[in-house]
């Protein structure tokens, strides 16, 4: 996750313009929405219709497409990197003391924004944990259990083609915080429905906000990178960090809610912990978030 995650930053930040920054990020968060709706779906077939080796040849398939296209994309892909910075000029003399006191630097700047990206990505592995054990678990869904998770996957479809015209004009960290906020608060009344309809249509409208946040805050952290060349590394490391941290604390924190408060009344803690956050979040972020400092 964290490599592909460096690899899509750096290209998006520098392939596409900073206007068009949540653009990328929402047509890539598309095609991924794709793979999670489409990959249960075969998998529950080949799974449920054979018990040898088909399954893993299948899979071992699908890794030498991967590569095939990944050949092909290497023979397409510009030879130069971009003549915007030289990144052996910019690191040939650091150590590791120095680099680790520029993260420190870096991260006191990005902060906000860094605490942010941890808690959307608690929210999402808290989701993808407990999400699968609340369908099956819970009675009266009967045959809805598998909407549920598709109504959390979903709007990703529908939303990411709108991301770019709605931070253009409110903003991108402003749209994030908000979109996040609006979808952790619809998420709380979970805890107290025994309709399962009615919790998939919750938890549907609660994601068509949250699914904004995802494109709008990438899309901020693709602006710091673009407009500071000079610590692109530093910045990509510490959304990797806040990632690897987000999906280590978020199946814990979802384990040890889900043994004391139940499995539904997990999604009720996740919506008013992350409103509390965000409520901070937005009274101690600054408008605009430069990433200079003096070495």
């Amino acid at each position: 996750m964290a490599i592909s995650i460096s690899a899509t930053f750096d290209f998006v930040s520098r392939r596409s313009k900073p206007q068009d920054h949540c653009k990328s990020f929402g047509v890539i968060g598309i095609f991924r929405s794709l793979g999670y709706l489409i990959a249960p779906i075969i998998a529950g077939l080949i799974i449920a219709e054979t018990i040898d080796f088909f399954p893993y040849s299948l899979s071992l398939s699908f890794v030498l497409v991967s590569v095939f296209f990944l050949l092909i994309l290497l023979q397409f892909s510009p030879k130069k990197d971009s003549p915007e910075y030289d990144h052996k000029a910019r690191y040939r003399h650091f150590n590791f003391f120095k680099e680790f006191t520029l993260l420190r630097k870096v991260a006191q700047i990005l902060f906000p924004v860094l605490i942010f990206n941890i808690t959307l990505y608690i929210f999402d592995a808290t989701f993808w944990t407990i999400g699968p054990l609340f369908s099956e678990s819970f009675s009266n869904f009967r045959n809805f259990g598998g909407l549920f998770m598709a109504a959390y996957t979903l709007p990703v479809l529908l939303v990411n083609w709108f991301v770019n015209p709605i931070t253009n004009k409110f903003g991108k960290k402003k749209t994030a915080y908000i979109s996040f906020l609006l979808g952790c608060v619809l998420l709380i009344p979970i805890g107290f429905i025994k309709e399962p309809l009615l919790i998939i249509c919750l938890t549907f409208i609660s994601s068509l906000f949250n699914s904004l946040a995802w494109p709008a805050i990438d899309g901020a952290y693709a602006d710091y990178i673009s407009e500071s060349r000079s610590y692109q590394k530093e910045i990509i490391s510490l959304t990797d960090f806040t990632c690897n941290l987000g999906y280590i604390i978020g199946p814990i924190t979802a384990g040890l809610m889900a043994d004391l408060i139940g499995n539904q009344n997990v999604f009720m803690a996740l919506g008013v912990g992350s409103v509390f956050v965000v409520l901070m979040l937005i009274l101690i972020t600054p408008k605009h978030i430069n990433v200079v400092l003096h070495r």
